[in-house]
């Protein structure tokens, strides 16, 4: 029994391995497929292409610019800032906790200037580009424009 605990070792090794090498060769979304979807929705965008291969997008709605990084098994993040937002840190962490309290999608926080970051991260399950990424780029704006309605001076 001793002799073949090394062996069984080996070859679950082997298979794990070979899981993985698997699951990494079928991340099939390539960035020229993003950009073709938002060519296609009429978005204001810039696109490269980053070390990984990964799109990485700069889209433009409403004077709102956010950065979206797709990776290569179609999970996006999307990011942007609230710059100089006029609020005392103290103002910014409560502008916070109310967003976070109403919008349970998106994550906060304040970066080394103070200026307000709001992501949005959507996982993409099978490997493939998100066929619905308009919507997700739609759904994105229309969580900023909420971070944005809770600003306190909208509350005057």
């Amino acid at each position: 029994m001793k002799k073949k605990l090394p062996s069984l070792l080996v070859g679950m090794v082997i298979a794990s391995v070979t899981f993985v090498f698997s699951q990494i060769t079928r991340a099939e979304c390539d960035p020229m497929n993003v950009r073709q979807i938002i060519e296609d929705g009429g978005w204001t965008f810039k696109a490269e292409t980053n070390e990984n291969g990964e799109g990485v997008f700069k889209i433009t709605s409403d004077g709102i610019t956010a950065s979206v990084l797709v990776e290569r098994d179609g999970d996006a993040e999307f990011i942007a800032y609230y710059v100089d937002n006029g609020l005392s840190r103290q103002e910014a962490f409560e502008w916070i906790n109310e967003a976070s309290y109403r919008l349970n999608y998106v994550q906060m926080w304040l970066d080394k200037e103070d200026d307000l970051a709001v992501m949005y991260s959507v996982a993409e399950w099978n490997n493939v580009c998100p066929s619905n990424f308009n919507d997700q780029i739609k759904l994105y704006f229309s969580l900023m424009k909420s971070v944005g309605e809770l600003h306190p001076a909208n509350k005057m």
